[in-house]
């Protein structure tokens, strides 16, 4: 039996955690999805991560079933006090989640650093 494919990865920056969409464009599985984005909202549940950063840089689109586990990540942490904010966001992706009116309800900074340094501040 094949592994499951990896759909995010995530890297420890406390009091962050950074989660990155890995590049599969459309061809997502919901199951897949679903499985995983559990399991980073589990591990948004540890005590040392209280901000959440979703890095887009290897992404320059999202499928919806995606962009739902997404703001599904987003909300777990700002309804637990903390902040969530998109980085490294394509032109593409940026026009998305406008249309969508994501950036209203989180942030979007330029790059890894200028977002956890904005999660960070907060503490």
């Amino acid at each position: 039996m094949a592994p499951p494919r990896k759909v995010f990865e995530t890297i420890p920056a406390e009091p962050a955690l950074v989660v990155f969409p890995v590049a599969a464009k459309s061809s997502y599985r919901y199951q897949d999805v679903h499985l995983e984005s559990n399991a980073v909202v589990r591990e948004l549940e540890a005590p040392e991560f209280r901000h959440l950063v979703l890095d887009l840089a290897r992404i320059d689109y999202a499928n919806s079933v995606l962009i739902g586990a997404m703001v599904r990540m987003a909300r777990q942490v700002t309804e637990d006090g903390g902040r969530a904010t998109f980085c490294c966001v394509s032109e593409k992706m940026d026009d998305i989640l406008r249309k969508m009116g994501l950036f209203k309800l989180w942030s979007c900074s330029g790059t890894r650093e200028e977002a956890l340094t904005l999660v960070g501040s907060e503490d």
